[in-house]
């Protein structure tokens, strides 16, 4: 099997990149970290970061425990965008964009930046981990 890990090199949070859930930071990044392919770097930052998502899932789960599904994927992306988010060069392709979003090898680049920590994001091109979810066609 080829080896993934310069996929992993140049991030503390890799993704690969969904187009469904949540739609509050599809819209806002063009896409969102999907966690079917995820890495997060055993660091400082990230097991704050991990921390904080654990809790708002456990909180959340407490309080609708027969009728809500837990999802790290919710909560991974809305932690991280309630942060100061710096991305490198252009927004993501959006799900509109059917060319750059399934041909394109260009990676989402961000630092993420809170009070007390800061770690790099990296969201992985479609084309090198491509995501078989049903919400490829209209995002709804």
């Amino acid at each position: 099997a080829p080896d993934p890990s310069h996929l992993l090199s140049e991030g503390d949070v890799v993704a690969s990149r969904i187009w469904g859930k949540p739609q509050s930071v599809v819209k806002q990044w063009g896409a969102g970290l999907c966690t079917g392919f995820y890495y997060l770097r055993s660091i400082a930052a990230v097991r704050t970061a991990a921390a904080i998502v654990r809790d708002a899932i456990q909180a959340k789960a407490r309080r609708h425990a027969t009728s809500w599904q837990t999802s790290d994927q919710l909560y991974l992306n809305t932690v991280l965008s309630a942060q100061r988010l710096t991305w490198e060069g252009a927004r993501m392709a959006p799900l509109e964009d059917y060319d750059a979003r399934m041909h394109s090898f260009a990676r989402g680049l961000a630092t993420v930046v809170n009070a007390s920590w800061s770690l790099r994001l990296v969201v992985l091109p479609h084309v090198l981990v491509p995501r078989a979810c049903p919400v490829i066609g209209d995002g709804k």
